[in-house]
């Protein structure tokens, strides 16, 4: 089904889809493989920094048709540069991301509608941001500005998206404050009672509180440093047994544990 309807069916149920961010194919085709064995999808997501090295030497295009056919959409996270998403959202991504929360509430929401309507005509899906979310992404440094309720209130009346990601104090990263204002889901879901909620930094939350606030409309959970520190655990892994490196040789060596950590994660919240 498409990312749209997955999305609506994650709505009903009170579950989420898990967006990973996928550094290279290596990576992918692990997490495609522990799709298809569950029977379920899950979301390759791209950070700024990762998808314009990509671009440069992967024929993203193939890649994506490929993949598709497999249990994984395609996303793009945390862009600020209205000129690369406009080009992107012609690669047949299922979704982009639009960062506006460095901006003016005012300008934000401009530009949001603006993107919305050219990512409408592709029929691409569009998440956006109010709010800050701490910490670096990938070398994306959000503001330290607090969203208020009214500010909030301001966007959901006048801004249009289809994903909505809400800087309620979440922090990108391992470690995480757990001063999550959780009125302003509340506030966002009594607004509009079908709005679909991003949680941003889902890696350093319990999994517990997540499971719980989950309920409050999010529909997508992002994660990047729990996977970015499986990784790091493979590769002193294997050069331990392994006296030169051997991409081929690892990627066997690495399958595996991939596979069974991105099956967990998708079992916890799908």
């Amino acid at each position: 089904m498409t990312l749209k309807k997955n999305l609506n069916h994650q709505l009903k149920n009170k579950k989420s889809l898990l967006a990973f961010n996928i550094q290279d194919i290596n990576i992918l085709n692990p997490l495609s493989k522990a799709c298809l064995k569950l029977k379920k999808n899950a979301i390759c997501q791209f950070s700024k920094r990762y998808f314009l090295f990509l671009d440069q030497f992967i024929n993203l295009k193939k890649l994506i048709f490929f993949f598709k056919k497999k249990n994984v959409y395609f996303f793009l996270d945390h862009f600020d540069d209205v000129k690369i998403i406009e080009k992107f959202i012609k690669y047949n991504f299922d979704g982009v991301m639009y960062d506006g929360s460095k901006s003016k509430i005012s300008k934000n929401i401009l530009t949001t509608n603006k993107i919305y309507k050219l990512s409408r005509k592709n029929n691409v899906m569009l998440e956006a941001e109010i709010g800050p979310i701490h910490g670096n992404e990938d070398g994306f440094i959000s503001s330290k500005k607090k969203l208020k309720d009214h500010e909030l209130i301001n966007f959901i009346k006048k801004a249009k998206y289809d994903l909505l990601a809400i800087g309620a104090g979440n922090t990108h990263g391992l470690s995480h404050s757990m001063n999550i204002n959780k009125e302003l889901y509340k506030i966002a879901v009594n607004l509009d009672k079908k709005i679909k909620l991003v949680f941003h930094g889902g890696s350093g939350v319990n999994k517990k509180f997540l499971k719980k606030i989950q309920k409050n409309n999010i529909v997508k959970i992002n994660i990047s440093s729990s996977l970015k520190k499986k990784i790091n655990m493979l590769y002193r892994s294997y050069t331990k047994k392994n006296k030169l490196y051997d991409s081929i040789q690892f990627n066997k060596y690495s399958e595996k544990d991939l596979i069974k950590f991105f099956c967990q994660y998708i079992k916890d919240y799908s």
